[in-house]
């Protein structure tokens, strides 16, 4: 769960990163556009400025005006910068020199770009974005357009005319178009980042309740859903160990009898019911610290922890055996149900799991004759027993299959003779 706690804020974190950055240029993208606007803006107030105040003021080839032409063309340019929409006006001839501007003083003005300059010279219209010449303190303030002016016939350029166009109400467009860019994205961005983050957060609970599942499934059996045997280990070391801090339990071995003969006269469906019954039997009667698994076949594991004497497990095992062994209905078939025990303590009879096992194997042999059998050292028969391990080896992994084929010894009860059929 941390670990996918911490793939959620990675993901979350990591794909705010795209979204900012789209958002910052997205409302750049705005910004630009409103600037582009602006000089564009600029071209074609220039070129109506010539058409409508240059071009019929100059009625000769040349810009060679005298007083009273000079007088026209002065007028004309004041009106056009009269309302404000362009901060300064010239018109210079071939030579680079002010001929007329909309303000005498004005003459000695050096072009702001003269490479531009010998460009409108060459018939070209720039435009660009640069300091006010006279009263520029080097920071960007005008919209610098410079557009060639042709003769009479249009067939020679005789001189440029250099306007300077206010760039404040650019940058208040731009700062608009940035503003509305704000409002118009923001809520789609944070939109957009809300559903990564709720992607994520699906994405990331099923990837837990998927790892949630595999881990389950590698530690359960799926016909039982009880512990398997590799949980059983762990639980069974885990008790193990609690001994050396004085808290002492059991480990119990559970065989059904007779299984075998269940399968091969009813099928595997019937057996598998049966072990599904024999499964919550067991966890129904124990505690909750205890554990239960199914080690394989017909074969059942119990780890007792915290169990002080041997009376005290004997009296579960057979509180565990009286309700187990009740006959079973199944479908049309009433079964008997026969199990044999065996018990060995911790750490009384071993100190490692797997020896425990053996002790609990060897107890549950000699269970066929008797029920339930607590391990005893003095028994020379499950001494043997448990140290060459000649029994059903419950304590070998890789013996499990899911609807048991584990062979008995001969010899039936005769309730397995007596299953009432309805």
């Amino acid at each position: 769960m941390r670990r996918s706690s911490r793939l959620f804020v990675s993901f979350t974190t990591a794909s705010l990163v795209p979204v900012v950055l789209l958002g910052v240029m997205l409302a750049r993208g705005y910004a630009d556009d409103a600037v582009a606007e602006g000089l564009q803006r600029g071209r074609v107030q220039a070129a109506l400025i010539q058409d409508m105040v240059i071009s019929p003021a100059v009625r000769t080839d040349d810009l060679v005006f005298g007083a009273d032409e000079r007088q026209r063309v002065r007028t004309a340019i004041r009106a056009a910068v009269f309302h404000g929409s362009v901060a300064r006006l010239l018109l210079r001839d071939p030579a680079g020199r002010v001929v007329v501007s909309d303000d005498d003083s004005a003459r000695t003005v050096a072009p702001a770009d003269t490479a531009g300059l010998a460009a409108a010279m060459g018939g070209d219209t720039r435009i660009s974005i640069v300091e006010d010449p006279v009263d520029g303190d080097g920071a960007p303030g005008m919209i610098w357009v410079v557009q060639p002016v042709r003769s009479i016939a249009g067939d020679k350029v005789i001189g440029v005319l250099e306007l300077y166009l206010p760039y404040d109400a650019v940058v208040a467009q731009a700062k608009a178009r940035l503003q509305q860019a704000y409002w118009r994205l923001g809520p789609g961005l944070v939109g957009l980042y809300l559903v990564l983050v709720a992607i994520a957060w699906s994405t990331t609970r099923r990837l837990r309740r998927h790892a949630q599942q595999h881990e389950h499934d590698s530690l359960h059996d799926p016909l039982t859903g009880l512990a398997n045997r590799k949980l059983f280990m762990q639980r069974a070391e885990q008790a193990r160990g609690q001994a050396a801090l004085g808290v002492p339990g059991a480990i119990v071995l559970v065989d059904l009898d007779y299984f075998k003969q269940v399968n091969d006269s009813f099928g595997h469906h019937t057996g598998d019911a049966l072990l599904r019954v024999v499964a919550e039997r067991l966890s129904a009667t124990l505690r909750g610290s205890d554990t239960v698994a199914r080690l394989g076949g017909d074969e059942f594991g119990l780890v007792l922890p915290d169990i002080a004497d041997e009376e005290a497990v004997m009296r579960l095992a057979e509180r565990i055996r009286a309700r187990l062994t009740k006959p079973v209905q199944v479908g049309a078939h009433t079964l008997p149900v026969h199990a044999s025990f065996g018990i060995a303590l911790y750490p009384r009879h071993g100190e490692s799991v797997e020896v425990l096992l053996r002790c609990a194997d060897a107890a549950m042999y000699r269970a066929k004759r008797g029920g339930i059998v607590m391990y005893d050292p003095e028994d020379e028969a499950q001494t043997a027993l448990s140290q060459t391990g000649q029994t059903n080896q419950t304590s070998q992994a890789g013996q499990t299959r899911q609807t048991g084929q584990i062979e008995r010894p001969a010899g039936t009860p005769a309730e397995m003779d007596q299953v009432v059929t309805r």
